[in-house]
């Protein structure tokens, strides 16, 4: 039996799990230019956080609709974001470490006079995880541009951890760019249609814990 809490957020969520007639509003702040250009999706043909929006979106709407495929890509997205999260937040916080280390002087990372501001209207749990993640990059950036120019670290150095970063990041944009949307549903799957066996061939195996619901997203649109 649902608890009164649970009913009320159901009441308040619709039929794909966007918030029904709520204002909130986050908005990301971006302190450099290449946290600005990678969520942006620059230079021209990078995967960029507006695209990755929209496509995180249809796969929620898809896995709304029993789509088991579907379930699985948010699987894999999330615990990919989660990673890479980890990952950048371990590299900012090693070299913030390297401007604490100098006794009788006082460092920190660089000051940005005007930083990039963009409000996130995003219908999903995943998208706004995945900018977390755009922030988390733009900090590792500020931190290694500090290091670099109090001495601590050669540019060389500096450049291969940010593009490195980078990379990362770029890994869990280009996530959803390889579901392929098909309508199928679980109960296709079931009755041995053909859709199944196209989805198949276009996605590969589905583990049994995902067929079965034994194993479901994180943020499921269905609760």
């Amino acid at each position: 039996m649902s608890t009164q809490t649970e009913i009320q957020t159901r009441l308040e969520m619709n039929r794909y799990g966007h918030p029904v007639e709520q204002k909130k509003q986050a908005t990301l702040v971006l302190k450099t230019g290449l946290g600005r250009n990678t969520y942006r999706g620059i230079p021209k043909g990078r995967f960029g956080m507006k695209k990755f929006g929209f496509l995180v979106r249809k796969i929620w709407e898809a896995s709304s609709k029993d789509d088991p495929y579907a379930d699985l890509f948010l699987m894999r997205i999330y615990d990919l974001t989660v990673k890479v999260r980890n990952k950048l937040r371990a590299i900012s916080a090693e070299h913030e470490g390297l401007l604490k280390q100098h006794p009788g002087m006082l460092l920190d990372v660089c000051l940005t006079e005007k930083p990039y501001t963009v409000p996130l209207y995003y219908g999903t749990p995943y998208a706004f995880i995945a900018a977390h993640m755009v922030a988390d990059f733009d900090r590792v950036v500020q931190v290694m541009v500090a290091v670099r120019h109090f001495g601590l670290l050669e540019s060389r150095f500096v450049t291969q951890k940010i593009s490195d970063a980078r990379s990362l990041v770029y890994q869990v944009l280009a996530m959803p760019f390889r579901w392929h949307e098909t309508g199928i549903t679980r109960q296709d799957i079931f009755l041995n249609k053909p859709l199944a066996e196209e989805a198949k061939k276009r996605m590969g195996n589905l583990p049994e814990p995902v067929l079965s619901r034994a194993a479901v997203p994180p943020f499921h649109p269905g609760f």
